[in-house]
């Protein structure tokens, strides 16, 4: 602070100003340190079961003792979500499962939040990309058995109808413990030769941390391969190979492949978002034939659902690269102007609409300061002039 004020001195700012710098900065740098302090310090899971932070240590007593693995993976921001936890999980009724499960909570903390740690690559190891999670874990292949309700009579019912069936304890253990050192040594070391050596490796994490390293470094190797990579039962790995087939399409027709994910996003603990970065894909790699797929959720989709607005937009990209399928474009997007509502979102996806319809047409159909029934109408007639009698 001092240097500071000597800066501030050398360069003859009004005297007053050197009094106010400390009285302005000091709090707020003390609330700033006091701020990040707290975001990085982990916060308690809720009580009652006999939570664990390390998944190692998770897997090795759910194996010793034969029982599912349960993990809660969820974040310290909003805080309404922690609450929502502590309600679930300190229920009376949850007791009894406090002795039939190995309990493990991976929170992410404001500060390493997408960071090369531990918990990071747990959550990759799940494919969790919307929190909190719950999930009833098989402790030898660590795969998701099932998605816990978040209501103690959902909970108890899930948690009634997982068995687990235990052959080894070292076994897996061992080979948590292997992966684990080459997803280290791989984010120590991203090179591109590395990263094709573990591209093809058996576990998940590695394999994800890999396609992060090629997207950058050799993305052609990932679009080459990417009709296989797509139907990879991995929301992150699957969310990484659409945005690049978004940003630069592919040689391969993997057309089919994303039209079917978008129908049956099957596998994914996160549906909707799969399905919206699918779209962005298709912008780029769909045909014509991609529009009566893309149309139900485009014409029929709730104005806030983020899906219908990538819709749109996937639509008036495929017209823009392919004239034959501009008139069809245009009758899709003309039913795709929502039901007027005082909601801001409503108006958003009408004005989503109409960008992509002046961009396929080329019509100068003014946008209408407010949006109602009159204007949608207008706008509707406007456009049609685009389509043959």
């Amino acid at each position: 602070m001092n240097s500071l004020l000597c800066v501030v001195r050398s360069y003859k700012v009004a005297p007053h100003l050197c009094d106010w710098l400390p009285r302005f900065f000091l709090p707020r740098l003390l609330i700033f340190c006091l701020t990040i302090s707290q975001g990085i310090a982990r916060s308690s899971p809720p009580s009652g079961p006999p939570w664990v932070h390390k998944l190692s240590d998770a897997q090795r007593f759910a194996l010793e003792k034969s029982l599912p693995l349960l993990v809660c993976a969820t974040k310290d921001e909003p805080r309404f979500y922690h609450e929502e936890l502590e309600s679930l999980f300190s229920d009376p009724i949850l007791n009894e499962t406090y002795g039939k499960l190995s309990w493990l909570w991976v929170e992410q903390t404001h500060g390493n939040y997408g960071k090369n740690n531990e918990d990071t690559r747990t959550w990759l190891r799940f494919g969790v990309t919307a929190y909190p999670q719950i999930l009833l874990v098989n402790p030898t292949s660590l795969e998701i058995l099932k998605v816990v309700g978040r209501t103690p009579n959902e909970f108890i019912f899930d948690v009634k109808n997982v068995n687990v069936t235990v052959d080894s304890v070292d076994e897996p253990l061992s080979r948590l413990r292997e992966a684990e050192k080459r997803a280290r040594a791989l984010q120590s070391q991203a090179t591109t030769a590395f990263a094709k050596k573990c591209f093809a490796d058996e576990d998940i994490v590695v394999r994800m941390l890999a396609l992060r390293v090629l997207a950058k470094k050799d993305p052609n190797l990932v679009l080459d391969n990417a009709k296989e990579l797509v139907q990879t039962p991995h929301d992150p790995f699957r969310f990484e190979v659409c945005a690049l087939l978004a940003k630069y399409g592919s040689s391969r027709d993997v057309t089919q492949e994303l039209e079917f994910l978008f129908q049956k996003p099957d596998n994914s603990l996160n549906p909707n978002l799969l399905r919206t970065h699918v779209v962005s894909a298709l912008g780029t790699c769909g045909t014509s034939e991609s529009l009566q797929v893309l149309a139900p959720q485009a014409a029929n989709g709730d104005y806030r659902n983020v899906l219908t607005g990538a819709c749109v937009e996937a639509i008036g990209r495929i017209a823009k690269r392919l004239p034959s399928a501009r008139a069809e474009a245009v009758k899709i997007l003309l039913m795709a102007f929502p039901q007027p509502t005082e909601d801001r979102l409503c108006k958003q996806l009408a004005i989503q609409v109409h960008q992509s319809l002046v961009i396929i047409t080329g019509l100068n159909v003014p946008m209408p300061e407010s949006y109602n029934e009159q204007s949608r109408y207008l706008m509707i007639e406007g456009f049609k002039r685009y389509l043959p009698e």
